[in-house]
């Protein structure tokens, strides 16, 4: 990076600090450390929940490109410890999948700042009440991981859900767990998808225009709160039943996707 590239980043920063109300940037702080501290714990959440608190306070467009930053460099760390070791043969056994998930994370990043903030705020809460909901109630499936109608099902999930509101790991989780994949790559190969689709996400709303100089300054800011929960998160992830975090943990988001759904249709 130019050093007059990172003087012109410096200089929004500090704008955005001075020229923002303390209490917007108090409440950002804490939801950047609640949602990294739960992607710390139980691995998933970070963006639903980051975005269901921010969208309280601020447009639904901004809290959009606010968590681009913060997911982006989480996912591509968590895909760094796992190592790349083998990636392209791993990532290979689910192209089908990856290659949907790419088009449509770019496509619905595209097609996001066309949407109506009530609708879009609509969609988010079905989705993330959707998701919690069927994770709290523990149901099960198995699928053929040779079926290529799965990968395309779960990728078209992934990237429409990645390109909306960075929520591409549920369905990836979804998926994996689903064609039982083994213990010894599951952690490689959602590190991997999640580094690819954070990258796509933050390409993606550069293009859509969300990702802008005006909005890259609340995200910059939220670095620093995400990766100190996620830190926290996953220094603490022993210490207490996961199982009973993990159950708080989707009440929250239902009654966060709740309020989404309040917010647009019944307002």
């Amino acid at each position: 990076m130019r050093p007059g590239v990172a003087h012109d980043i410096t200089q929004l920063m500090e704008r955005y600090i001075l020229d923002t109300d303390p209490s917007v940037l108090i409440f950002a702080t804490f939801a950047g450390l609640a949602a990294g501290l739960v992607k710390g714990v139980v691995g998933f959440g970070m963006p639903m929940i980051l975005l269901s608190g921010l969208a309280i306070f601020m447009p639904i467009y901004t809290a959009v490109a606010a968590l681009i930053l913060p997911t982006l460099l989480t996912n591509l760390q968590q895909a760094r410890e796992q190592g790349l070791n083998n990636a392209i043969a791993v990532m290979s056994k689910h192209k089908i999948f990856i290659v949907v998930m790419v088009i449509l994370i770019f496509s619905s990043a595209a097609l996001t700042p066309r949407l109506p903030q009530q609708l879009l705020l609509g969609i988010l809460g079905i989705f993330i009440v959707s998701f919690s909901v069927f994770q709290m109630s523990d149901y099960r499936f198995s699928l053929s991981p040779e079926s290529h109608r799965t990968q395309f099902f779960f990728g078209s999930i992934a990237g429409v859900a990645g390109g909306l509101c960075g929520a591409f790991g549920p369905p990836t989780v979804a998926y994996l767990t689903a064609i039982n994949t083994p213990k010894n790559e599951l952690m490689k190969i959602q590190a991997l998808i999640y580094g690819t689709g954070a990258t796509l996400m933050f390409f993606g709303h550069i293009t859509s225009g969300i990702f802008n100089l005006s909005t890259a300054p609340l995200s910059s800011f939220l670095i620093l709160p995400c990766i100190c929960g996620f830190w926290l998160g996953s220094r603490i992830r022993n210490t207490f039943d996961q199982k009973i975090f993990r159950k708080v943990t989707l009440v929250v988001l239902i009654l966060v996707g709740a309020n989404l759904i309040r917010r647009a249709w019944l307002m």
